[in-house]
């Protein structure tokens, strides 16, 4: 079942990233449709909610801590372990950046992932 009226709109309008005639189709939207009311109320409510919890950060180490774990659960599920090959036309060589990037965060050039489905245990 599709929505008459998109959702991505009034997600824009909770954002307050409508252009004035975008939001004035909303706001006319909403003074008919009792329904979307509500959602748009719930919506901005749960919002407060989010805003008001506690910020909170993660300790040294928990990358590694919750890679260990997922590397540890697959041994256990039978998971095989390790890299994924990449094709060569895949491979772009990293350089560290130091800035948050994927190029400072990936052990090394071409990572592109750990886990993958042991295909002996069917």
């Amino acid at each position: 079942m599709t929505r008459p009226f998109p959702d991505e709109l009034l997600s824009a309008f909770l954002d307050d990233e409508l252009d004035p005639a975008d939001r004035e189709q909303v706001e006319q939207h909403l003074a008919t449709s009792e329904a979307d009311r509500l959602l748009v109320a719930e919506l901005q409510r749960l919002r407060g909610e989010v805003a008001a919890l506690p910020r909170t950060g993660v300790s040294d180490g928990f990358t590694e801590r919750v890679l260990a774990a997922a590397l540890e659960e697959a041994e256990r599920n039978g998971m095989a372990i390790g890299p994924l090959p990449v094709p060569d036309s895949a491979k772009v060589e990293a350089k560290p950046s130091g800035n948050g990037s994927a190029a400072s965060v990936l052990p090394e050039p071409g990572f592109t992932g750990i886990l993958a489905a042991d295909a002996d245990s069917e």
